[in-house]
C-alpha cells in the first residue's frame, strides 16, 4: 500500500503536463488507511522492529494534506529517522517537500531536498528513484522552469534508468526534456519506453 502511494503521490505524468493532482493524492490517502488497518490486524507475536518501522511511516504519512501545512507530517518523519535509523525516512521527508507546493524554498526547513536526497544517495546510490529525482531537482524542480541544456549537466536521470531499465518515470522525464530540446526522435523512443512499462502513462 505504502509503495501504490508514493507512485500516486509522485504523480510523473501530470507532473509533466501541469495538471494538479491532489485529486490523485486525496484518493491515495484511501491506501495508507488501508495499509494501517492491515498493522492493525497483526497480531503481536509477528511484530518485529521492521513492522514497528513501517507502522510509523504510514503513520506520519497519513498526516499529510495535500495544499495543508505538512509540518507534523514533516517532524513525525525526521523522529522516524532518528529513532530507527531507517534512510526511507529521508527519502519520505523529500517526497513530502516534493509535493508540498513550495515546501522545498521554506526557509524554515533544517534541511533542503538536495541535502536529504545527497544523505540518501550517500546511503543508497543505486536507488532508481532517489537519482530520478535529484534529477528532476537538477534541471529545475518545476516544469514550468524546465532547463533542457542541464539534461547534459548531469546525469542522474540517465542512471535512474540504466539502475532499473523498467523505471518508466524516468523515462517520461528524459523524453520531456529531448522533446524541449527539439529531438523529436530521442523523445519519443523515450516516450515509448515510458509508455511501454506502464501503459497507465498513456
Amino acid at each position: 500500500f505504502i509503495d501504490l502511494y508514493s507512485r500516486q503521490l509522485l504523480d510523473v505524468p501530470d507532473f509533466l503536463l501541469f495538471e494538479p493532482a491532489d485529486k490523485n493524492k486525496i484518493d491515495a490517502n484511501g491506501l495508507l488507511t488501508n495499509a494501517l488497518k492491515d498493522f492493525q490486524h497483526a497480531s503481536s507475536g509477528r511484530k518485529s522492529g521492521e513492522f514497528n518501522e513501517y507502522f510509523e511511516l504510514a503513520s506520519a504519512l497519513k498526516l499529510f494534506k495535500p495544499g495543508q501545512d505538512y509540518s507534523q507530517c514533516l517532524e513525525k518523519l525526521v523522529a522516524g529517522y532518528e529513532q530507527y535509523g531507517d534512510e526511507e525516512f529521508l527519502l519520505w521527508q523529500v517526497k513530502v517537500l516534493f509535493s508540498a507546493p513550495g515546501a522545498g524554498r521554506d526557509e524554515n526547513l533544517e534541511k533542503t531536498p538536495t541535502e536529504l536526497l545527497t544523505e540518501y544517495l550517500e546511503i543508497c546510490p543505486q536507488s532508481a528513484e532517489a537519482n530520478f529525482l535529484m534529477g528532476v531537482l537538477k534541471t529545475g524542480f518545476s516544469p514550468k522552469m524546465l532547463n533542457p541544456d542541464s539534461f547534459t549537466e548531469n546525469n542522474y536521470i540517465r542512471k535512474s534508468i540504466d539502475i532499473n531499465p523498467y523505471f518508466d518515470y524516468g523515462y517520461l522525464y528524459a523524453g520531456t526534456l529531448m522533446m524541449l530540446r527539439n529531438d523529436p526522435k530521442d523523445a519519443l523512443e523515450l516516450l515509448d519506453k515510458g509508455i511501454k512499462y506502464n501503459p497507465e502513462n498513456a
